[in-house]
């Protein structure tokens, strides 16, 4: 299935990158019965309706003429959201000075769910880590690997 996601990626990112927008993630899964491909897009200013239906009508024919998945699904691409998964590096540079969500795999420092200010991009141990400040002022690095979901706190 990771060769099916990634040539729909490939197909995704090219359409986005034409209409100016910034494909944050693709999804292939199955729901209640149902197969449903969706996109996730984004850009500075958000998307709007009508830029999630341009997207779906030029990217929807390139899927079908690529033909990655054997059976029926159902194409979705929605903004990606205030509250929008980092998911590459880039993500952690960007949006550092942003409030997070972050679920891990497993236990770091006792915790498995951290919420607070994303100070940016590190490393550890060679790793990549999403570098943290808490509430109380300290900070922790998580190495990105063992980040099961990170997502921004939307500002209210």
């Amino acid at each position: 299935m990771a060769g099916v996601l990634d040539r729909i990626r490939v197909i995704g990112e090219g359409v986005a990158a034409e209409l100016g927008f910034e494909l944050v993630q693709v999804q292939f899964l199955k729901e209640g019965g149902q197969w449903y491909l969706r996109f996730l897009l984004d850009r500075p200013g958000g998307i709007a309706i009508n830029d999630c239906e341009q997207f779906s009508r030029r990217v929807e024919p390139l899927i079908d003429a690529a033909d990655p998945i054997s059976h029926q699904y159902i194409l979705e691409v929605s903004s990606a959201g205030l509250d929008r998964p980092l998911q590459r590096e880039t993500d952690f540079i960007r949006f550092a000075g942003r409030q997070v969500s972050i679920r891990l795999y497993e236990p770091l420092e006792g915790n498995k769910h951290f919420r607070a200010k994303l100070l940016g991009l590190s490393a550890v141990d060679g790793e990549a880590a999403a570098e943290l400040e808490r509430e109380d002022g300290s900070r922790v690095l998580v190495p990105l690997p063992k980040i099961a979901q990170a997502r921004l706190i939307p500002d209210l």
